[in-house]
Parts: C-alpha cells; structure tokens; sequence
C-alpha cells in the first residue's frame, strides 16, 4: 500500500510539474520546455515511471498470484517505454544538446 500510495502521489506531482509548463492558449506559436526538478532531473518521463510503480504495487499486493495484474504490468511497461522512447527522440530532435542526458523511463534500466 505504501508504495501504490507514494507512486500515485508522485505521480499528481509530476503531472502537475507537466501542466506548469504548457503555454496558455493565448500564445500563437507554442513554446516547449524541458522539464526539470523532481524526478525529470534523471528521468525523460517520470510520469510514466510513476504509473509504472503503481502497477508494480498492484503485482506486489496480489503476491503475483494474479496472472492478469501482471499482464496488465508488462503491457503498461511495453506501451509506455515505447512511448517514453519517442518522447526522448523527439525532445533530442527539438532542443538538440540541450536535452539533458538521463534515463528514459526506468533508472538504471532503460
């Protein structure tokens, strides 16, 4: 429970973070920002590492007895590590050395 409590936290935060950083609809040209803080300081996509947790929480409060939660894990981590891949090359193509070098989902992993 701990962990599901901490990563769904963690997770408003970060999105939070994300939110903060959108232009307001009066702007014309849309301008991006790097996120930067919190866990965006080692990871692309933090916030696709929080909802990886929660996921994990859920394998770990069903013992991994349920082989459907764990299907369910490993679809979350394909889809979202194929997306967190993506978002890096675009934001690599966007800001060019100005994109910080970190991990793109999973510290210390990928």
């Amino acid at each position: 429970m701990i962990l599901f409590m901490y990563a769904s936290y963690h997770q408003n935060i970060v999105h939070k973070h994300l939110a903060s950083l959108r232009p307001s609809p009066s702007t014309s040209t849309p301008i991006y920002l790097i996120p930067k803080g919190d866990w965006f300081e080692s990871i692309s996509s933090a916030h696709y590492f929080a909802e990886i947790l929660i996921y994990t929480s859920f394998v770990i409060l069903t013992k991994g007895m349920n082989l459907t939660i764990w299907l369910v894990l490993i679809w979350t981590v394909i889809g979202l590590g194929t997306m967190a891949r993506e978002n890096d090359l675009w934001g690599k193509e966007k800001f060019g050395k100005k994109w910080p070098k970190r991990w793109i989902i999973i510290p210390y992993v990928y």
